[in-house]
């Protein structure tokens, strides 16, 4: 399996990684993968050729694996004095990423694959800036949600006692959420911040732009779009919480698939093992590779 590691700048100080796997001739569109908080895009591949994206490139898709600013091999790593947030990802980040790919294949629509928290900055991107849809491919979205209404023990501990309480703790502290702490990578205070306000609000809002993304939603129509969770996530991509994503997106309950022994499934499927299983690839990763030939 061959990897490129392509970089652009993102015009103040910030290189953004984009692990490239080439095929020898692209019939089948080019893939942008997204990974949510905490994480990189080490969720989507590894080096000896497992995982989501080395199978979608045998399969003849290009891919193209993003690590969000500081994240992964972006540099300079996040720090107490980064000052940027979800805004700049959607202003500055995604739209260079796809304007990258773009200029290799400018023929061909881009996909998008999403984890966790990346599908909530994906739908809310596209929301904003409509002019991009015509421009893309099908959606899938792996275990993405927005607000956390779930009341459960994991939600207690994920999200109340650590995503809010410990998490608010280190921004006092360090003046960010190290990598490590939560996950593999750490959050920027400005982040964290908005990421908390999204997960307990009952509305979507970009409040420093005056944008509620619910009533663009009931205007404008997304890409077609796949929605898929597990059984055994319990909070972080409930299928009551995905469920609620995705009408909110204005998509619909038919989008959605839950992923379990009980569906038919090889495994009973959690926020991680979704993308990392080593049954995933002779289960869901089918369906994912059939979803893509989908058109307009």
């Amino acid at each position: 399996m061959e990897i490129v590691n392509d970089y652009f700048d993102t015009g103040d100080g910030h290189k953004i990684h984009i692990a490239h796997l080439p095929v020898k001739e692209a019939l089948k569109q080019p893939i942008l993968f997204i990974h949510g908080a905490i994480e990189d895009g080490s969720i989507f591949y590894s080096k000896k050729g497992k995982g989501l994206a080395p199978f979608l490139q045998a399969a003849g898709h290009p891919c193209f694996v993003l690590d969000m600013r500081g994240k992964g091999k972006s540099t300079p790593p996040i720090s107490p004095q980064a000052n940027y947030g979800q805004l700049e990802f959607f202003d500055e980040d995604l739209p260079k990423a796809l304007d990258h790919i773009r200029k290799l294949y400018p023929n061909l629509k881009v996909s998008l694959i999403t984890h966790s928290w990346g599908g909530v900055l994906t739908n809310a991107f596209l929301l904003m800036n409509p002019q991009w849809v015509k421009k893309l491919g099908p959606i899938i979205h792996f275990a993405s949600k927005r607000r956390v209404s779930v009341l459960n023990f994991h939600r207690f501990f994920f999200i109340d006692v650590m995503w809010l309480t410990v998490g608010t703790l280190f921004l006092w502290i360090k003046g960010y959420l190290p990598k490590g702490v939560m996950g593999p990578e750490g959050e920027t205070k400005k982040s964290l911040k908005e990421s908390q306000r999204w997960v307990y609000s009952r509305r979507w809002l970009i409040k420093e732009r005056g944008i509620d993304l619910q009533e663009l939603a009931m205007r404008q129509k997304l890409p077609p779009t796949l929605y898929l969770t597990g059984s055994k996530d319990y909070c972080l991509g409930h299928i009551k919480d995905v469920t609620a994503f995705a009408l909110e997106s204005g998509h619909k309950r038919d989008d959605i698939r839950l992923l379990s022994k009980k569906s038919g499934n090889l495994e009973d499927y959690d926020h991680l093992s979704i993308l990392i299983s080593k049954k995933a690839p002779q289960d869901h990763f089918l369906t994912v590779r059939d979803f893509l030939t989908l058109s307009d």
